[in-house]
């Protein structure tokens, strides 16, 4: 056990380890509908491309087709590549949504009043999956799939969660930090 005084409040830590996780889309049914859009966004411009050789395809009608193929390709690139990077350690908690957030958000254990981990509907709190911001108090989430998520609420009042595939191991994780919280 490591005790130390911070901000004339005792506190004691034994030694944490470090919970990791990365989340990918996982639904086979929508990764085969991904991978159909963007072949579809290929081969589309080709097809563009040598009809239009031929005379079928105004210029107009060329342009815009290849515009929505490219649009398509680039959500759908967006959606294949999308994962979910969460880290927590005895400092605080780090997420990464890429290719949206490149860069670490940190979360430090001494803004956060509250850490629980519980079920959510993705689609009735937050409008669907991916980085959300929240509407009507229900604070910004990240969230790849599934319905179980780490809940934080800070001390200034804003709430944020962080989905997880890994229920068990980030709730034993948790009830440590808290137990060890309490015990100080």
């Amino acid at each position: 056990m490591i005790r130390f005084t911070f901000a004339e409040q005792d506190y004691a830590f034994y030694p944490m380890k470090t919970f990791e996780e990365t989340q990918k889309i996982s639904s086979p049914a929508l990764r085969v509908f991904l991978f159909l859009v963007i072949f579809s966004s290929i081969t589309t411009p080709v097809l563009v491309f040598f009809t239009d050789i031929l005379g079928h395809f105004e210029d107009d009608d060329s342009i815009g087709i290849l515009i929505t193929a490219i649009t398509f390709l680039m959500i759908s690139l967006l959606f294949l590549l999308s994962r979910l990077e969460t880290k927590i350690d005895k400092e605080g908690i780090y997420v990464r949504y890429l290719p949206i957030l490149l860069k670490w958000r940190f979360y430090p254990w001494s803004d956060i009043e509250k850490a629980h981990i519980r079920e959510y509907s993705p689609l009735m709190e937050y409008g669907g999956w991916g980085f959300r911001i929240g509407i009507m108090g229900q604070g910004n989430a990240y969230m790849i799939s599934g319905k179980v998520g780490l809940q934080l609420e800070f001390k200034n009042g804003k709430k944020l969660l962080i989905g997880t595939k890994k229920r068990s191991e980030l709730k034993e994780f948790i009830d440590k930090h808290n137990s060890q919280k309490i015990e100080s």
